[in-house]
């Protein structure tokens, strides 16, 4: 009989995988996006909680129009998604370009999940 070993990889990270997120870079502009000037900004889609009214989805955003913006709960629509002002990129990804976001996802992933946070 032939057994097999299975490796288990554990991240020396702290970060939580935020698996039913998806995240877009935002545009000011569809021109702008085809130079590739971002706004320095990325959205948190809610995809496990599935599409909203409107067809686009709950949740996190920027606030203000400048880099690494504050963040607060939204939405968005089908016509805003599909407008050619987001485009879809990695949690790596936006976490280099947005901080402020996932300082607030991280604490509401600490929060949901009843440990305390640490600084």
């Amino acid at each position: 009989m032939r057994t097999t070993q299975s490796t288990i990889t554990i991240s020396k990270t702290k970060r939580p995988n935020h698996n039913g997120i998806r995240f877009y870079l935002e545009f000011n502009s569809s021109i702008e996006r085809r130079k590739g000037i971002s706004a320095g900004n990325v959205f948190a889609a809610f995809t496990c909680n599935g599409r909203n009214h409107d067809g686009g989805y709950d949740g996190v955003g920027a606030v203000f129009l400048y880099p690494n913006s504050p963040v607060a709960s939204t939405g968005t629509s089908f016509g805003y998604q599909n407008s050619f002002r987001l485009k879809r990129i990695s949690q790596t990804q936006a976490r280099a370009i947005h901080p402020n976001l996932f300082y607030a996802l991280d604490g509401m992933e600490a929060a949901r999940s009843d440990k305390p946070i640490t600084a």
